[in-house]
């Protein structure tokens, strides 16, 4: 009879064991997980309408097609070199960084709302921004010429037949 009793107790403490160690597991994915996510404000609009638009001035199609512009290869997520950002997608870093162009969130506001810290959440900011302002400076702003003298009025063709741009219209 007294080993019965000894190997329950045996039994019981591997159960806590395993149990503390699941709890400590539990612990740390709750922390990282997000409170402010991209699904998370998409499930909100359900109550609150255009919630999504508030916060990042984009329609959720306009938002993706700008997702899709940065990063062509949807499989593979931005490495921004810290170990607290591992769990940011790149949906979230670009939801991130428009809520902060849209709104001027502060930084730690930020870092509480995407669960990173403080130097992450600039990191991540900036690393965004910057490719952003690459990939926008790949972009061409001025139409074929063909095109605007197609679309130029009769009257400025006539009197301005070699000018296609005008950069200042205005009187102060």
């Amino acid at each position: 009879m007294n080993g019965k009793p000894k190997r329950t107790l045996l039994v019981k403490e591997k159960e806590i064991k395993s149990w503390t160690a699941e709890n400590v597991n539990l612990k740390k994915q709750l922390q990282k997980q997000q409170l402010f996510t991209v699904l998370v404000v998409r499930k909100r609009e359900k109550c609150i309408k255009n919630l999504f638009n508030y916060y990042t001035g984009l329609t959720y199609v306009n938002f993706l097609c700008l997702l899709t512009f940065l990063f062509p290869d949807v499989n593979s997520n931005i490495n921004f070199g810290r170990s607290d950002t591992k769990h940011i997608t790149n949906e979230s870093a670009l939801f991130l960084l428009v809520c902060k162009l849209r709104h001027n969130f502060g930084l730690k506001d930020l870092a509480v709302r995407f669960g990173l810290s403080l130097q992450s959440t600039g990191t991540v900011f900036n690393i965004l921004l910057d490719r952003l302002n690459f990939k926008f400076d790949q972009l061409s702003i001025w139409p074929p010429r063909s095109r605007i003298i197609s679309n130029m009025p009769k009257s400025f063709k006539r009197d301005f037949p070699t000018s296609l741009i005008i950069i200042d219209g205005t009187k102060l």
